[in-house]
């Protein structure tokens, strides 16, 4: 699956990624091997470098999830790679067993070692028309990266105005009345890790989504 279309791996983030999202991870200069002293002050740099760490980490997990899903495909060539190579398609499910590395535009993981790696926009099939399943968990999965986007930047947005004032908790029932019955648990824990948050908000304290009833009562 190599075509006009296709980027590198190594590109994938800067193509396929939110464009405000990239642009912010772009304007602060990441470093690779920034280091960080014990009781050193932290400074305006060591802010900006966690800052670009937190977004890489969070466009690198929204690159694969589109991945999984289909909306994008990859390819790759086989390691040790033979005399007449021939590039393959890699299915979404077989990202859940890989463990990519960007800079090189390789995967390994499961037995395999995947290089070379290419990443385009998913390409209907040409020979018959899509199965309705296929087409309906495909919208499914670009349903739920539009969620997990617009949760993303309310929960960034009520930060800012709420600050500590509210509990995790609290965000997370204030989200379920937003976005409804979709929004899961798992998905709130996975947008909150990677939503530029006060450091405050994640103090071990505030950590819970909902405490259980029994430790809220009081005892008789």
């Amino acid at each position: 699956m190599k075509s006009d279309q296709s980027v590198p791996l190594s590109e994938a983030l800067e193509r396929f990624s939110d464009p405000r999202d990239w642009q912010e991870f772009h304007s602060l200069g990441y470093c690779e091997y920034q280091m960080f002293f014990v009781d050193a002050p932290f400074t305006e740099d060591d802010r900006r470098q966690f800052r670009a760490h937190k977004l890489k980490e969070q466009l690198e997990a929204e690159l694969l999830a589109k991945l999984t899903a289909g909306s994008l495909q990859a390819s790759g060539l086989a390691w040790p790679i033979a005399l007449n190579p021939k590039r393959r398609t890699i299915p979404g499910r077989r990202w859940q067993d890989l463990e990519p590395d960007f800079a090189a535009s390789q995967a390994t993981g499961g037995g395999l070692r995947i290089v070379d790696i290419r990443v385009q926009e998913a390409q209907p099939a040409r020979s018959r028309p899509p199965c309705p399943r296929r087409a309906d968990d495909l919208r499914e999965h670009r349903s739920l990266a539009k969620l997990r986007t617009d949760l993303r930047r309310w929960l960034q947005h009520e930060a800012r105005v709420r600050g500590t004032s509210w509990q995790k908790k609290h965000y997370c029932s204030a989200a379920r009345t937003r976005f409804g019955d979709r929004l899961t648990n798992n998905l709130f824990n996975e947008v909150w890790r990677f939503a530029d948050l006060p450091e405050a908000l994640r103090r071990p304290g505030l950590r819970k989504v909902a405490e259980h009833l029994a430790r809220s009562s009081p005892e008789a």
